[in-house]
C-alpha cells in the first residue's frame, strides 16, 4: 500500500483549496458580469423612459401656437430626442437578444428611426432657410441609412454635399457616400465622392479617406495611383509621428496595414506586367512608399507573394 506522507497530504489540500479559490472566483465573477448586465439594463430602460417622457412634452408644446422661431427650435430638439431615442432601443435590443439567445428584433428600433425621419422631413420643409439645415439634412440621411433605405440616404448626403460642401457635416457624409459606392462596386464614383476630401489635410477624415482612395484605385487597376495614395497615407502617420512623438494604437495598426498593402499592390503590378513594375526594382520602389529602411511588414509579405506564385507555377 502506497503511504502518503505529510506533505503530500499537503500538496493534495493546497490543491483542493485553490481549486474550491478558482471555482468560487469564476462564480463571483459571472455574478458581477451578470450584476453589471441587469444595472446596463435598468439604466436604459430607466434612460427610454425618461426619453419618451421629454418626447412627449416637446410634442405638447408643438400642439400650440408658437413663434417661428421657437417651433424651430423644438423640432430640432425632438428630432435629436427621437435618434436618441432610437439609440438607446439600439442597445435594448441587442441586449434582450444577448441575454435571451434568440433572434435579435429591431423592430422597435427601426420604429423609432421612422418617427425621428418624419420630424427632420418636417423641419426642412417648414424651416428650409434655417442655419441647422446642413446638421438635419446629415441626421435625415443616417436615420435612412441605418433604416437600410440606401436611395433616401444618398439622396440626402448627395444633397447636403452639393449645397454645403464647406460645412462640417460633408466630411462623413461623403465618406459614407464612398463605402455606399463600393458596396455597389461602382469605385470609380467613390473616388468622385472621396477626392474633395483629399484637398482637406486637416480633416479627421483626411487619412482615411487615403487608405479607400488607394483601394478604389487599385480596384480600378490603377495600380501606380493605388501606390501613391498607399505612400501618401504612410506619410500622415510619419509626419505625425516626426510632429508629436508616438502613434495611438489605432494609427499604428492602420500604419501597418498600408505597409503590407505596398507589397500587394507592387507584386498586382508585376503579376499583370505594368509598365515599371519589376522584381530587379522592388526594394527601390519600396523605400519610395515605406520610408528609406522597408520594415519586415512589407518585405516579409512580398515573399510571400513571390513564393505563392512560384508554386502556383510549379503546379501549373
Amino acid at each position: 500500500m502506497m503511504r502518503f506522507s505529510s506533505l503530500h497530504i499537503a500538496s493534495f489540500v493546497l490543491a483542493v483549496a485553490t481549486s474550491s479559490l478558482h471555482a468560487e472566483d469564476d462564480a463571483m465573477e459571472m455574478k458581477v458580469l451578470k450584476g453589471a448586465e441587469h444595472k446596463d439594463r435598468v439604466v436604459d430602460q430607466a434612460a427610454v423612459a425618461i426619453q419618451r417622457e421629454g418626447i412627449r412634452r416637446i410634442e405638447k408644446l408643438l400642439n400650440g401656437k408658437l413663434p417661428e422661431q421657437k417651433e424651430s427650435d423644438l423640432n430640432f430638439q425632438l428630432g435629436i430626442a427621437r435618434l436618441e431615442a432610437a439609440a438607446i432601443q439600439f442597445r435594448i435590443s441587442h441586449e434582450k437578444a444577448h441575454r435571451g439567445n434568440g433572434k435579435l428584433d429591431l423592430s422597435a428600433y427601426n420604429k423609432e428611426m421612422e418617427q425621428a425621419v418624419v420630424v427632420l422631413t418636417r423641419f426642412l420643409t417648414r424651416f428650409p432657410k434655417d442655419p441647422r439645415t446642413p446638421e438635419v439634412l446629415f441626421m435625415r440621411g443616417t436615420a435612412h441609412d441605418e433604416s437600410k433605405n440606401r436611395v433616401q440616404a444618398r439622396k440626402d448626403f448627395e444633397d447636403l454635399w452639393k449645397r454645403f460642401p464647406e460645412v462640417p457635416e460633408t466630411s462623413p457624409a461623403l465618406m459614407r457616400l464612398a463605402e455606399l459606392a463600393v458596396e455597389d462596386e461602382d469605385h470609380a464614383r467613390a473616388v468622385r465622392y472621396l477626392a474633395p476630401l483629399e484637398k482637406r489635410p486637416d480633416d479627421a477624415h483626411y487619412p482615411f479617406a487615403l487608405y479607400k482612395l488607394a483601394w478604389a484605385q487599385f480596384n480600378l487597376g490603377n495600380i501606380r495611383s493605388a501606390l501613391d495614395y498607399i505612400g501618401k497615407h504612410i506619410k500622415f502617420y510619419d509626419d505625425r509621428f516626426h510632429k508629436y512623438g508616438n502613434l495611438e494604437s489605432s494609427e499604428m495598426a492602420m500604419r501597418e496595414n498600408s505597409l503590407k498593402d505596398i507589397s500587394l499592390f507592387y507584386f498586382e503590378g508585376i503579376q499583370k506586367d505594368v509598365s515599371g513594375f519589376g522584381l530587379e526594382k522592388s526594394f527601390k520602389e519600396f523605400q519610395n512608399y515605406a520610408g528609406i529602411n522597408p520594415t519586415d511588414l512589407t518585405v516579409v509579405r512580398f515573399t510571400a507573394l513571390l513564393r505563392t506564385r512560384n508554386n502556383d507555377s510549379e503546379l501549373t
